[in-house]
């Protein structure tokens, strides 16, 4: 089940988005201890529904756990509502080539194509995340660019690259 997380569902996204920190620190541009170092109440207020649309979704398993996220945000500025970007993407490892990430992100599609005035979703994925980038690709978003060393890591820098999928 997919669902808009609520303020009841903070504990479990950050232990969900901490997992994901540890265990592909490369995917993200933030940090396990920079997001360990939140308060519950700023992560509460990171993931409640904005009025503009915003929202962070969450796959629920058959016995009610977290075990996928999806962070969807509209961009602000009057000349640039008409846009919005993924973040955070991250399922959990056991529960990994069941079809998870595409229900999310296709859950996420659909949403945005219920907003008034929504044209472009835009996300990012590290160079070095191929099942990622076949997974946007297979759902329509097209490379528009790269960011050579975008994000430093312990192993260096890496390469971002910049998808955006066409809603009209």
């Amino acid at each position: 089940m997919i669902r808009i997380l609520q303020a009841d569902d903070v504990a479990s996204f950050r232990s969900l988005r901490l997992l994901a920190l540890q265990e592909s620190p490369n995917a993200f541009g933030s940090t396990y201890n920079k997001e360990a170092g939140k308060s519950l109440d700023a992560v509460t207020e990171r993931i409640r529904p904005r009025e503009d649309g915003s929202i962070v979704c969450g796959f629920f398993s058959d016995a009610n756990e977290l075990i996928g996220i999806i962070g969807f945000a509209r961009d602000d500025g009057p000349k640039e509502r008409h846009k919005a970007f993924i973040w955070g993407m991250y399922v959990h490892p056991e529960h990994r080539r069941q079809r998870i990430g595409f229900q999310l992100i296709n859950h996420v599609i659909q949403y945005a194509k219920c907003l008034p005035d929504m044209r472009q979703i835009k996300l990012t994925v590290t160079s070095s995340n191929k099942a990622a980038a076949n997974l946007y690709t297979q759902l329509g978003f097209i490379p528009y660019g790269i960011e050579k060393d975008s994000l430093a890591s312990g192993d260096g820098f890496l390469d971002e690259c910049f998808m955006a999928l066409r809603l009209c």
